[in-house]
């Protein structure tokens, strides 16, 4: 499953991650609700990796 810019608008649980008040791109906060059982865990797992693996080598 690929990065997918507009999911954090379309789960409610989802938010995207502030820093001292400050948007940061391209982080997710995955609200404990979200990971209420495995396959939901295992989910945002996978969606993390594959944007991970996505990203130019450093």
């Amino acid at each position: 499953m690929a990065y997918d810019v507009h999911l954090a608008d379309r789960v409610r649980s989802v938010v995207r991650f502030e820093m001292r008040g400050r948007p940061l791109h391209d982080w997710l906060h995955v609200a404990p609700s979200a990971t209420a059982d495995d396959q939901d865990l295992t989910r945002w797992v996978e969606v993390g990796l594959a944007y991970a693996a996505s990203l130019p080598p450093k």
